[in-house]
């Protein structure tokens, strides 16, 4: 993957299932999103960002994150949380079988 390409402290891993995975240790430098040919990596701010003493200013640290797909959840929060029930996650090719029938994707709000 383009992506995993030059990172200085290799945070970026494919993990046993072949997702991609941003350790802990990402220092934010940027060139994995840069590299990455989908623009599905993006840099955020870190929630616990220590306090400048010269300043008194927090310090922004910023850390690479990519979409793990909430792996760790029934479905994605994009999905659950999407007001106009525009997200969906589906199965690719039970979904394009349904379009190639005819027959529309279910609606999730009414079972």
């Amino acid at each position: 993957m383009l992506c995993m390409v030059g990172c200085p402290v290799r945070s970026i891993r494919r993990s046993d299932s072949l997702e991609i995975s941003i350790k802990d240790w990402c220092i934010g430098c940027g060139l994995c999103a840069k590299n990455c040919p989908y623009d599905n990596i993006s840099l955020h701010e870190y929630q616990n960002n220590p306090m400048v003493p010269e300043t008194g200013k927090l310090k922004v640290i910023k850390k690479a994150t990519v979409c793990d797909l909430c792996g760790q959840h029934a479905e994605p929060s994009c999905v659950y949380a999407c007001p106009h029930d525009a997200a969906h996650r589906v199965e690719p090719q039970k979904f394009f079988e349904l379009q190639t029938m005819g027959l529309s994707f279910p609606d999730k709000s009414n079972p």
